[in-house]
């Protein structure tokens, strides 16, 4: 019996322990300038969340992905991370500042407030933590995806890279073109994206 109430007593302190120090996602209190420089001053990142009161999906990221522990160790050594109401304050400015169309958006960005790329909607926290360490590093993001396609247009890979980017992120742009030349530049589907380019326009 004694054992028994031992091993209980060592599993509640362990599970005390983990959701004891286990960290959120830290984010920034202040105003947009405030976190510009605090980013400039640290050298760092910025990962702005566009919220409001009544989106579903706001409240599941905070709830499963904020609280994952690899993307807020993540998060908390890399980034500024700053989270604003977008009918709010300084929100329905930024909103448009950066073209916010839904919710929630995470915009990354350069210590400049230039944008990096972003996350539209709601994603897995492993999925998150794929994207957000990628924008980090400057890999897969819309700019290198559009260098990388005006040093070859004529690559079927990069334009099915740049139609799934914009039509995954939120921003406006002809995901229709470069399916189409996804299929024109591999028609028979070597490189492996043609099927898949074929499927994506008939969803749209």
């Amino acid at each position: 019996m004694k054992i028994i109430l031992t091993n209980l007593i060592i599993l509640v302190l362990l599970i005390f322990a983990k959701t004891t120090f286990a960290e959120d996602v830290i984010f920034t209190q202040g105003t947009y300038q405030e976190m510009l420089d605090k980013a400039k001053a640290e050298n760092k990142t910025i990962m702005i969340d566009f919220i409001t009161d009544w989106c579903k999906w706001c409240v599941e990221t905070d709830r499963k992905v904020y609280t994952n522990t690899e993307v807020s160790a993540f998060a908390n050594a890399n980034q500024i991370n700053w989270k604003i109401d977008a009918e709010k304050g300084e929100g329905p400015e930024l909103t448009k500042k950066y073209g916010v169309k839904g919710f929630p958006t995470i915009v990354f960005t350069n210590a400049d407030g230039s944008e990096i790329d972003r996350i539209y909607g709601y994603l897995p926290a492993e999925q998150f933590l794929i994207k957000m360490k990628d924008y980090n590093a400057g890999v897969n993001t819309y700019i290198a995806i559009k260098s990388l396609l005006e040093a070859n247009p004529n690559d079927p890979v990069t334009n099915y890279m740049m139609a799934d980017k914009i039509s995954s992120n939120g921003l406006g742009g002809d995901v229709k073109m470069y399916l189409n030349n996804t299929i024109t530049y591999d028609p028979s589907n070597e490189k492996g994206y043609t099927d898949d380019a074929k499927f994506m326009l008939l969803l749209i």
